[in-house]
């Protein structure tokens, strides 16, 4: 008796169903990032095409968004490797609609958008709202660093720039001298040897560098200063000295380094992490407990505790736009954020703070700030039945959203250049974040509303 085999037919005129709907099982994410690209508002988007009809056909712009919002929820940030997608995968095939647009195509549409692209985050928001995945009895702030788009070997000092255009202008003198003894000094003006004109411009951006230097000296200075008249103006007012240290200059900070700037990306800042110093950000975010992204920001400094205000009243606003009217209640943070100013936070309706005094993993020995009386006071505060109970949930919540992030998604380093592009790139990984739990809420219901399952 002959074995039964499925025939292999690849001649027939028919390999897949007739229907685009068939091709994928109705609970796959393509079809809730669907019908998500449907309930949006994508007005910016159409407000930058012509209206009269005129020009060569564009690809359709809720085609084009739901493509890159799909590419980035499944960790495909390329270009190149998302128009491969669209004609080796169906469901990128079911999301473009069966049109495969060039890479060239999808990074212009892009940088086109960027700002409207940006804006998708409270769109994806207010769809998690109308589905009741906002809690916010307690919300949580941390922040992760992202290695640039730049190698940490192009991070140079302001000396070793005038050393590098001094050497690079040198070669230049001695490869002019070599030539006119060539070819004779009759050549006109404009005729500049490629490798010349090159680098001519890369002594021009030597020089935006160091400018950029200069100017970050001049802002620190200008802080200098106003903190300065700050304790001039309590103490003609109190008629005493202002509480605290009297601030130093900056050239006499303790531990100073001599400032540096990426060449390749100035915005990117010298970054230390646990194991290693890297060029980058500092990635920040404001989740619920249920891992719901409500806020999130990116910053070019090491320090953590100035980006909590700012973040702080963005996720109120923004929360306020999606029609979410109830407050935030408690908020957890690390001891990256201990500020008297972050202890009691001056917004309306802010939040009971929680923030660790010390980090318990560290060597190092208490910082001044705990010894303050708003460090004794939050002590008090995070040693209490419920401090405790929020302290120990901080980093099973955010911790959770980093690693699936930067490990499942394979997002460790920003594939764009400069700080407002590399905003928008961490704002569409948190909005595909929220895409993806709006999703998995509704393929996987929560076992009971009072404790949601946490599932990636």
């Amino acid at each position: 008796m002959p074995q039964n085999f499925i025939p292999v037919q690849r001649d027939q005129p028919f390999l897949m169903p007739h229907d685009i709907r068939d091709w994928l099982p109705e609970d796959d994410f393509a079809w809730c990032l669907l019908d998500a690209i449907d309930e949006m508002d994508l007005t910016a988007f159409y407000a930058d095409y012509r209206a009269d009809g005129w020009g060569r056909a564009a690809f359709e712009p809720k085609m084009m968004v739901a493509l890159l919002l799909y590419g980035y929820s499944m960790g495909v940030r390329s270009s190149r490797e998302i128009e491969r997608r669209c004609h080796h995968d169906i469901a990128y095939r079911v999301v473009a609609a069966n049109l495969a647009p060039d890479h060239s195509t999808i990074s212009r549409f892009l940088h086109r958008h960027d700002v409207a692209l940006g804006r998708l985050f409270k769109e994806v928001l207010a769809l998690c709202a109308r589905a009741g995945l906002i809690r916010l009895d307690l919300v949580v702030i941390d922040g992760t660093k992202m290695k640039a788009n730049a190698s940490r070997s192009r991070t140079l000092t302001e000396q070793q720039i005038d050393e590098l255009v001094e050497a690079m202008l040198e070669e230049a003198k001695a490869t002019d001298a070599e030539e006119d003894a060539r070819f004779g000094e009759d050549r006109r003006g404009d005729e500049l040897a490629p490798h010349l004109a090159e680098r001519s411009r890369r002594i021009e951006e030597l020089r935006r560098a160091k400018a950029q230097l200069q100017a970050e000296r001049d802002q620190e200075q200008r802080r200098y200063e106003e903190k300065v008249e700050r304790r001039r103006n309590y103490q003609r007012d109190h008629g005493r000295l202002a509480p605290g240290k009297e601030p130093l200059p900056p050239s006499q900070h303790q531990r100073r380094r001599s400032p540096r700037v990426n060449l390749t990306d100035p915005s990117a800042q010298m970054m230390h992490t646990p194991d290693r110093w890297i060029t980058g950000y500092n990635a920040q975010l404001i989740s619920t407990q249920d891992q719901i992204v409500i806020a999130a920001g990116l910053g070019c400094s090491n320090d953590d505790k100035a980006h909590l205000p700012a973040l702080l009243a963005q996720a109120q606003s923004t929360l306020a736009a999606c029609g979410v009217t109830d407050p935030i209640e408690n908020m957890a943070a690390d001891a990256g954020y201990l500020a008297g100013y972050n202890c009691a936070p001056d917004l309306p309706d802010a939040p009971e703070m929680y923030i660790a005094v010390r980090n318990k993993l560290s060597k190092r020995p208490p910082s001044d700030l705990s010894k303050s009386s708003f460090g004794r006071s939050m002590q008090l505060r995070v040693e209490t039945q419920q401090g405790k109970e929020i302290m120990r949930r901080r980093g099973e919540i955010v911790e959770a959203i980093f690693g699936q992030i930067k490990s499942v998604r394979r997002a460790e380093q920003f594939m764009r250049r400069g700080f407002e592009r590399c905003l928008t790139e961490w704002t569409l990984l948190t909005t595909t974040h929220n895409l993806l739990k709006l999703w998995r809420a509704t393929v996987r219901p929560h076992v009971s509303a009072t404790q949601p399952a946490i599932c990636f």
